[in-house]
């Protein structure tokens, strides 16, 4: 049995004052029966307030969302909170409030980390990002971090949950375009204000797309199964002002080798952290480079709270 949690806060935007209802499903996974049950208890005492919004704020399912809008529907207006875009106004009773408004609520902090990963293409930086996206959300609530592809290779969470047939049948591969990198660009600056981590899937080409993009990255992973790849992407993503997190060597499992942890390896001392993943295959099993990206996961959560503590926000 999952209980989602939720915790209700005042704060203020730039239509007023605000309840900012912030929800949490330990796993990611709730039946509609337990979503209802946790809301109802945690609104039990809930009173509208004249004036008042409401600000919904959670990784959650649609059904789980159409419940909450419901539930709130007297308050004075009702937005979603979208990390990419601010607050999205979907219902209002007040006059000179519109659906589709976007409110200003985001919080500004200097200290936080913003990682892409590189490496060429067929490196496995999208399965290697999925899992390492994965612990971290097993160890963090989901406000900690975010997932953010900047290619327009159809991918996702999604994509890296579903049998290749599915993913065959629904992936849709875009272009680059002017639009889609100033979408991407902004993204990652309205993301990066509101998640302590941001970890962004790059695309494959050392190029102007890619230069711009670590520009407003502050640190980088280089995943490669090539030394000199390796080298050309550390050089190339020092001299954008990225500093480097991890550099690691990724490659096939072998045809006679033993499917466990001991096929990945990862060192944790000293600065960058170093070492070798297998079998970061679409299709495949997560044993060989579970334990190892586990492992980094810790690391580097404990890196990004070390730095807020640290450096203090401006």
């Amino acid at each position: 049995m999952t209980i989602p949690i939720f915790r209700l806060t005042l704060t203020r935007t730039t239509l007023g004052p605000a309840l900012h209802v912030q929800f949490e499903i330990p796993g990611g996974v709730c039946t509609p029966a337990e979503f209802a049950g946790a809301s109802k208890t945690a609104l039990r005492d809930f009173v509208p307030s004249p004036g008042y919004g409401i600000v919904l704020d959670g990784r959650g399912p649609v059904w789980g969302y159409s419940m909450l809008v419901h539930d709130f529907h007297p308050t004075s207006w009702l937005a979603v909170r979208d990390p990419r875009l601010g607050l999205v106004v979907v219902a209002t009773h007040t006059a000179g409030v519109e659906t589709g408004d976007i409110v200003d609520f985001r919080t500004t902090d200097a200290t936080n980390v913003v990682v892409a990963v590189c490496g060429p293409p067929h490196s496995g930086k999208s399965v290697f990002l999925a899992e390492l996206y994965r612990q971290i959300l097993a160890m963090q609530p989901s406000q900690f971090c975010f997932l953010q592809r900047a290619a327009p290779d159809g991918e996702g969470m999604w994509s890296a949950e579903s049998t290749p047939d599915v993913v065959k049948e629904l992936r849709k591969k875009g272009s680059f375009s002017q639009e889609f990198n100033a979408y991407t660009e902004n993204s990652i600056d309205s993301l990066a204000k509101v998640f302590p981590l941001l970890l962004l899937d790059m695309p494959g080409r050392r190029d102007e797309i890619a230069a711009t993009i670590l520009q407003h990255s502050s640190h980088v992973i280089v995943l490669s199964s090539s030394l000199d790849e390796a080298d050309a992407w550390r050089t190339f993503a020092l001299n954008q002002g990225c500093a480097l997190l991890a550099d690691l060597r990724s490659r096939q499992l072998l045809s006679q080798e033993k499917v466990d942890g001991s096929c990945s390896q990862v060192t944790l001392t000293g600065a960058p952290v170093t070492g070798g993943l297998a079998g970061l295959e679409r299709v495949g099993p997560r044993e060989p480079y579970e334990s190892a990206v586990a492992s980094l996961a810790v690391w580097l959560v404990d890196f990004v709270k070390q730095r807020q503590t640290a450096m203090p926000a401006v």
